[in-house]
């Protein structure tokens, strides 16, 4: 098992971790040689701050990133107004020292917390007098220095403790930033306002001061840590604790909600993939770390509209009733992007496995939905993953034993069907379809007659003419195979490839005669390409044409039995070197099942 710390991101955030712990133990003893060297200049402000700092540092409120926000802190930050920088190193070391002490911190915590709260005092009191320094001497001045401080102060005491908690949950420090800033509520800027408040009080009043801001922050603090509680227990019912998102409890009660309604929306299921090898390699801390990464940065770019639901372990439903079904996976490819970034540097690979259904094309409720789109992530799962052109395809076992038993059957077919998915997305590419589209066209077509299965062998390899009856039950085949197929988890565009892929444009074609732009894009490609196959293959009835003859063809037929923007694309896809001359030697080395094999293991 690999250890976390043999992780070269930890290694850094330590080193980082090391440099500030020495930075704000060379200010501490600063502060200590200055307070030797004048032990009379501020030694009772110091310690007026230092003992209200050490009554109430004990308290504190648990943030759900990991970072606690201790309501005392704010109390300390009046040494940024009235000590001298050096001197604000030191005066919450007594409350710190009680606090580490308290939480049985290692004695190598000690200084790594005077440096964390001393760096940030340290920082906002330069700011402060620095800013004084430049201005002029007024009330507006005045504000500006103090504002400005309060707001150094806030923005390096977060870095810093994004730094410690990065390294402590071995979380990427850009990711806890991110978790820092948003759990900023408003108990941070009304504890703020009050040390502006107090700031500007003590010239007048003095210790009174102290006594005003303590109890201003207990009341704040009883007040935030009872609306966090509260919070807490909301949540808990629907959102899981480790992700952020909702879940399955809210998932399911969101689909009883919904079950006797008809839904038209977008579902997407995604499982991560080898996440146990995770697990066993790296341990369970770690793959909860990758898990809520790749959550939190896959809901962090959905649309506002979306949710997400964490259904299983490595599970996830999201659900939008507006986006696109192409914009929700692209949300969704960026996601897995940027947290395979955060993580391929320590040795894992993020990755996922997608099922998606559209309603009600694929369901007319919610849970029918959702079936699909389940079984259609664990088709994902298994399939075998090819690269085209720089697109990867992946097809899974189901469809290629659907495509061996008509293989096996006619060997023409084989050789038809892989060059029909290559002529198709040459032809697609004139249309700058979205890669979804592309994929959806190539798996379509490679079983687009998968429904031959159910066609005796005598009617398909009949030398002569059919009768009426005969091409009947030919013409059934589009049926048949969308039937085989629609259970098998294949998508809406896929579907009409195989069902619609002897529409003809002019409302001619079967099986059910849809006309001119009623018919799927994608199937009109597919028909364009069958039909140029099927004219320049040798049948059991006829010779094979020239390649000249069929471009003839097809163009006689434009606006006829193709259409007519699909006959343009064909006629520029072919103008320098006919698409019959560039099919790759994939296609030419037997069927289907064979090429993917071959090109997955290249």
């Amino acid at each position: 098992m690999l250890s976390i710390a043999r992780y070269p991101g930890r290694n850094r955030l330590s080193t980082w971790t090391t440099m500030m712990t020495l930075l704000g133990m060379i200010l501490v003893a600063r502060a200590v040689i200055l307070l030797v060297e004048q032990p009379n200049g501020h030694f009772i402000q110091l310690i007026e701050i230092g003992v209200v700092f050490l009554l109430m540092a004990p308290w504190s409120v648990q943030l759900p990133s990991g970072a606690s926000w201790r309501p005392a802190m704010p109390l300390v930050m009046i040494s940024i107004f009235i000590l001298p920088p050096t001197c604000t190193a030191i005066v919450a070391i007594p409350g710190l020292v009680v606090t580490t002490a308290r939480a049985k911190g290692s004695w190598w915590k000690y200084p790594k917390t005077f440096a964390h709260v001393g760096l940030g005092l340290y920082s906002g009191a330069v700011v402060y007098r620095s800013t004084l320094a430049v201005l002029a001497k007024n009330p507006v001045a005045t504000m500006i220095a103090m504002v400005s401080s309060v707001v150094i102060h806030l923005l390096v005491n977060r870095f810093i403790s994004a730094l410690i908690v990065a390294e402590r949950t071995n979380r990427s420090l850009s990711a806890q930033i991110r978790l820092s800033l948003k759990e900023l509520h408003l108990g941070y800027l009304n504890s703020y306002l009050i040390i502006l408040m107090a700031g500007m009080l003590y010239p007048s009043y003095g210790s009174l001061t102290f006594v005003f801001a303590a109890v201003a922050q207990i009341g704040l603090m009883r007040a935030v840590s009872y609306y966090s509680s509260a919070r807490q227990l909301q949540q808990a019912a629907t959102i899981d604790g480790l992700t952020g998102v909702e879940n399955r409890s809210a998932w399911e009660k969101f689909t009883r909600a919904q079950a006797e309604s008809p839904v038209q929306g977008n579902i997407i299921v995604m499982d991560m993939d080898s996440f146990k090898l995770i697990n066993d390699q790296f341990g369970h801390l770690v793959g909860d770390s990758v898990i809520r990464d790749l959550a939190q940065s896959v809901h962090d770019r959905l649309p506002k509209r979306a949710r997400m639901f964490r259904y299983g372990g490595d599970e996830f439903v999201i659900y939008d009733t507006r986006a696109t079904p192409e914009k929700l996976l692209s949300s969704l490819a960026d996601g897995v992007t940027a947290a395979n970034r955060e993580w391929e540097g320590k040795g894992i690979s993020v990755s996922i496995s997608v099922g998606s259904a559209t309603g009600p094309d694929d369901g007319k409720t919610l849970s029918e939905l959702f079936s699909m789109a389940d079984a259609r992530m664990y088709e994902d799962k298994h399939r075998h993953r090819v690269m085209l052109d720089g697109l990867e395809v992946g097809i899974s076992d189901t469809v290629l034993g659907l495509i061996a038993a008509t293989e096996t059957r006619d060997q023409y077919t084989a050789g038809h069907n892989l060059r029909v998915a290559f002529y198709a997305l040459e032809l697609a590419k004139h249309f700058r379809l979205e890669s979804q589209k592309l994929k959806a066209i190539f798996r379509g077509s490679i079983v687009h007659d998968i429904g031959k299965i159910g066609i005796p062998d005598a009617l398909l390899n009949k030398p002569g003419a059919l009768t009426v009856e005969e091409r009947q039950i030919v013409e059934a085949h589009p049926q048949i195979g969308y039937d085989m197929c629609a259970p098998l988890g294949f998508s809406t565009d896929e579907l009409s490839v195989i069902l619609f892929h002897h529409e003809k444009w002019d409302g001619t074609g079967y099986p059910q005669g849809l006309k001119e732009e009623k018919i799927p894009l994608v199937a009109r490609i597919v028909t364009l390409a069958d039909i140029y196959d099927a004219l320049t293959s040798d049948r059991a009835y006829r010779d094979s044409w020239s390649h000249e003859a069929a471009m003839k063809y097809i163009v006689q037929n434009s606006g006829m039995l193709f259409d007519p923007a699909c006959v343009n694309a064909w006629l520029a896809s072919n103008k320098a070197v006919p698409i019959i001359e560039r099919q790759p030697a994939w296609i030419r080395q037997g069927g289907v099942a064979q090429a993917v094999a071959r090109m997955a293991s290249n």
